[in-house]
């Protein structure tokens, strides 16, 4: 009778505390006021997650537990807000210097250029380790190292380009403004699958009508 007894309790107590569960609705707007697909937004301690939509919308349970919601984009908590909020209703609009959209963000091998990246050797030079950007050529040198000792063998200027899949000559031949994502293939036993181009390093370039396509 006891148990019985314990286990009804248990069952009230959690029916109660669902009860108190609420549902927050909200946007997520990058700095330009934008709506952002994509965004993950979670919850502090009950673990629900949800992705905004096309229009940067989203829905997610919140319970007493929760004390705050984090926006979560390309990986990276970009800001919080709290729950105890007396509307329903939450905007995220993000600050200029927390929007990748703005500032761009290196991941791993790529980098996802942000609307201040003006010119290709500020790209290059500043992202990329080991990667020097030729002037006037619009071509990249990367360094090779000795395996051991991790000396440097010398800088091999890279002869392998491709833009949504296609070969190009350059850098220079490609609008920076267009550009989603950039990535440079160091290792030579990755990049020769780009054939004898491909010995001294590759750069593999999206533009953003390419990603666009890809999503939908």
């Amino acid at each position: 009778m006891y148990k019985i007894l314990t286990l009804i309790l248990s069952l009230i107590t959690s029916l109660s505390l669902y009860s108190q569960e609420k549902i927050i609705n909200g946007v997520v707007l990058n700095a330009e006021r934008e709506p952002v697909k994509g965004a993950i937004v979670k919850t502090s301690r009950s673990r629900a997650s949800v992705k905004t939509g096309k229009d940067g919308s989203f829905s997610i349970p919140v319970t007493p537990k929760d004390k705050e919601l984090r926006m979560i984009l390309h990986g990276k908590t970009i800001m919080s807000l709290p729950t105890n909020v007396d509307s329903t209703s939450v905007v995220f609009a993000m600050d200029p210097s927390n929007d990748p959209s703005i500032r761009g963000y290196l991941k791993g091998d790529t980098y996802y250029p942000g609307s201040v990246d003006l010119e290709w050797k500020d790209v290059i030079n500043s992202y990329f380790p080991g990667v020097i950007y030729n002037e006037g050529q619009g071509t990249v040198s990367i360094a090779r190292f000795q395996t051991n000792t991790l000396s440097t063998i010398g800088d091999f200027t890279c002869q392998y380009y491709e833009l949504d899949g296609s070969p190009v000559p350059n850098l220079d031949v490609i609008e920076l403004p267009s550009v989603y994502s950039v990535r440079i293939i160091k290792d030579m036993a990755q990049s020769l699958i780009y054939g004898a181009a491909g010995q001294f390093g590759a750069v593999i370039i999206t533009t953003r009508g390419m990603q666009k396509e890809t999503e939908e």
